[in-house]
Formats: C-alpha cells, sequence, structure tokens
C-alpha cells in the first residue's frame, strides 16, 4: 500500500507528515533509551514516553486500513465492525492491565 501524495489535498498531507515524524521521534526515543540502559548499565524503563508517541501513529494507520478497505458494503460494514471492536478491545485490555500494576505496586509500597 503506497502512499500518493500527489492525490491529496492539503491537510491530509500535513497529517501524513506530522505521523512520520512521530515515528522517527518514537525510533529516535527508542535508540535515546537503549543508550541509557546500556550507559548505566541496566534497563531504563521509559513505558509512558513511548506509549504516547506510539499511540497515534498507531490510531493513525488504524483509520488509514480502515479508509483504503475495498469492498461491498456489507463487507466494508463487517470491517467496520471488526476494527471497532479491536479499538475497544485494545483499550479495555490496556486500562485492565494498568489499573492491576498500580494495585499491585500499591500493595507492595
Amino acid at each position: 500500500m503506497k502512499n500518493n501524495l500527489d492525490e491529496k489535498n492539503t491537510k491530509e498531507k500535513m497529517i501524513y507528515a506530522a505521523m512520520r515524524m512521530l515515528r522517527i521521534a518514537f525510533w529516535v526515543c527508542v535508540a535515546y533509551f537503549a543508550f541509557l540502559s546500556f550507559k548505566a548499565g541496566k534497563y531504563i524503563s521509559k513505558p509512558l514516553v513511548v506509549g504516547l508517541l506510539i499511540v497515534p501513529a498507531g490510531i493513525y494507520n488504524i483509520i488509514q486500513i480502515r479508509k483504503s478497505f475495498q469492498g461491498s458494503d456489507k463487507e466494508r460494514k463487517k470491517f467496520n465492525k471488526i476494527v471497532i471492536r479491536s479499538v475497544i478491545l485494545g483499550l479495555i485490555i490496556m486500562v485492565v492491565f494498568v489499573t492491576v500494576v498500580v494495585l499491585v505496586k500499591l500493595k507492595m509500597g
């Protein structure tokens, strides 16, 4: 799936450029944290920073896949249901995971 920027309007080009910069920032952060971990001799965790960079890019990718899906109206509706369920399920899993981690840390500390 190749993006053809000639056919896109200015707003779509700006969003595409912003997502490209976000992906670059993500990989720079990953490399920086890896360097810090190597320098310190132990793993340095920064999941919030990396998560804040990767979530918008992931949502953008899901929206783009949903927009580019080609098929009949019935197939498109079924595909949209699957996408929405997947996003909601991902959010639920994330909330449960964060809640469990916080509760475990509160009981330990």
